[in-house]
């Protein structure tokens, strides 16, 4: 083995060297991350928004069921105006009694007796559920990828414009805002019938040119 080809392996190997050292794994803040379906996404803003309806439900016409019990003897007067006491006694009477945040969410509980000759004659109820829907938006950044690229490039002399060269190139983007490539190829040295190869290896950074 010749040492120009000695030479031109030794350079390859240190330029594939070169180009998996820059273009290793990055380490990746996990914090600004969220994980969704088993991939992880960039998480950009988060929102929870509640949102209530409310709904009325009447139950009409329910008369309670009695049942007698001995009560404690009560002593009647011996002066009493029977008439007013008949009066009371077939008068019907309204009443509402309303019972607040039931479900702990706000919902309230109507409860409507109409009662007469000592007796409920007929309850009505009302709800009034409030309904809760909650809903929460994520919005994500979705996960940069390895983006490869291939290519070449041929060279023309500046004096004849002849042929004087070509290479053959990659490009690699990795999930961050750098560019690397790396570019093999061959030249011809004005005035020279030699044929020299080379390789090329770079690396790229993003700039920000916007004012923070």
């Amino acid at each position: 083995m010749t040492s120009k080809i000695k030479n031109i392996i030794i350079l390859v190997l240190i330029g594939i060297g070169i180009f998996l050292w820059m273009t290793r794994p990055q380490e990746v803040d996990l914090k600004e991350y969220i994980k969704i379906g088993g991939k992880k996404y960039e998480l950009l803003s988060k929102q929870r928004d509640t949102v209530y309806k409310d709904t009325t439900i009447i139950k009409t016409e329910y008369v309670p069921k009695y049942i007698k019990v001995p009560g404690e003897q009560i002593e009647i007067p011996a002066d009493v105006d029977t008439t007013a006491i008949l009066k009371d006694y077939y008068q019907k009477y309204y009443y509402e009694d309303i019972i607040e945040n039931i479900d702990g969410e706000g919902s309230t509980a109507t409860i409507m007796d109409t009662v007469s000759t000592n007796r409920i004659l007929s309850r009505n109820t009302k709800f009034d559920i409030r309904n809760k829907t909650i809903t929460e938006t994520i919005t994500v950044k979705e996960p940069d990828r390895l983006k490869v690229w291939l290519g070449g490039g041929v060279n023309f002399g500046t004096t004849d414009l002849g042929l004087s060269g070509g290479k053959l190139g990659i490009l690699v983007k990795p999930k961050n805002d750098k560019i690397f490539s790396l570019d093999a190829g061959a030249f011809n040295p004005p005035g020279s019938n030699d044929i020299t190869p080379y390789i090329d290896v770079g690396a790229y950074w993003k700039l920000s040119l916007r004012k923070k």
